[in-house]
């Protein structure tokens, strides 16, 4: 085998016979080895950063969500790079539509594949009537939708919150997930609020120049009293 080593000006040819290199080491091929890695490691980075061009996308793996839908995400990208790819899956994950994405480019054909989240056929908030429609206009998990963790997680957050700004600082909420059929689930939102907690007594420690009164007066917190069963009157709240 003959290799041409191009960064000489003569162009010497350097075969794979015993050689000697330039510490003294004799062996077998072992610069010549050497430059061929060099030359594949140059052609490799050329090959990563090269642009190709797009001249058709697929998309494999959809089932509920419709091609145009799907390519309308990659911004219209018309050719193929390192950076391209990198920022198609970035959107693609950024819709919170898809569990796993990859982009494959073989022949000027951009093909997506796609595993879609579950998607949700049936939501039920189990909690009373009243708080349902404070509640069902603020969670992002609803029928329609694809079932998403962070969503999830942000609606229990908005249920707990709701719940603790009315005195059940020891509410619970669990989420029941059910499968329907391959690729359809059911979500349910249980909401156990526990007792209601009321404050009885505000102290205060190391007071000197204000009187508790006043101090009291200051703060959302309030005192529960005799008539406040029915109000918010003794509720916790952030002061």
């Amino acid at each position: 085998d003959i290799i041409v080593d191009d960064n000489s000006e003569n162009k010497d040819v350097t075969t794979n016979n015993d050689i000697t290199t330039n510490n003294g080491f004799e062996g077998k091929g072992i610069a010549t080895d050497k430059r061929i890695k060099n030359v594949q490691d140059r052609s490799d980075k050329k090959y990563d950063n090269e642009i190709k061009q797009i001249e058709k996308i697929k998309v494999k793996g959809n089932k509920y969500i419709e091609k145009s839908a799907i390519i309308s995400l990659l911004n219209n990208i018309k050719s193929y790079s390192k950076e391209s790819a990198d920022e198609a899956l970035k959107n693609l994950y950024k819709s919170e539509f898809f569990k796993n994405v990859s982009v494959d480019y073989k022949d000027k054909i951009l093909t997506i594949n796609v595993e879609e989240r579950p998607l949700i056929s049936k939501f039920k908030l189990d909690c009373s009537r009243t708080h349902q429609k404070k509640l069902t206009p603020l969670l992002l998990t609803k029928p329609g939708t694809f079932l998403s963790d962070s969503k999830l997680k942000r609606d229990i957050m908005a249920i707990t919150q709701l719940y603790n700004s009315m005195g059940n600082i020891f509410v619970q909420v669990e989420d029941e997930i059910k499968s329907i059929k391959d690729g359809v689930v059911s979500v349910t939102l249980k909401v156990m609020p526990g007792p209601q907690t009321r404050v009885k007594r505000i102290n205060f420690i190391g007071n000197k120049k204000f009187r508790n009164s006043e101090l009291k007066s200051i703060l959302i917190t309030k005192q529960a009293w005799l008539l406040s069963p029915n109000t918010y009157q003794g509720i916790i709240d952030h002061d």
